[in-house]
């Protein structure tokens, strides 16, 4: 199984089929067996996620692109969430992911925000469903 990358302006989201046409947000799920599902956002990717319940069975990769690098995807594990009201994602949770702190951190301070793992922000994600 790998990682495909992202066609803007041809994949549309998995999810909520949106045409995907902003680099900074999109999300990948790979499965064990190769199928790869592509979301506008991370939020559609965590919706799906949750959703059906997925586990490590049949998931082989979730990936994130960079936002500081809109064509590269790193792994959910290893990026740093930003979640601000001025980020405006594709779905409105307003957060994006990155692959050093450096950048989210300058952030926070000029702007304001909160910096979340993996864990967290999907945890939090939750809680705004509630």
């Amino acid at each position: 199984p790998k990682q495909k990358p992202i066609q803007l302006n041809k994949d549309n989201c998995y999810l909520c089929k949106m045409l995907i046409t902003d680099p900074r947000f999109g999300a990948e799920l790979v499965t064990k067996k190769g199928k790869v599902y592509i979301f506008d956002s991370i939020e559609c990717l965590l919706n799906n996620v949750n959703k059906k319940d997925l586990d490590d069975s049949y998931i082989y990769q979730l990936l994130v692109t960079d936002f500081n690098q809109p064509h590269s995807l790193i792994d959910v594990k290893m990026a740093i969430y930003l979640l601000s009201p001025h980020l405006k994602s594709p779905m409105g949770f307003n957060v994006a992911a990155f692959q050093s702190s450096e950048f989210p951190t300058r952030y926070v301070r000029s702007k304001g925000g909160d910096i979340f793992d993996w864990k967290k922000v999907n945890s939090y994600y939750l809680d705004q469903l509630k």
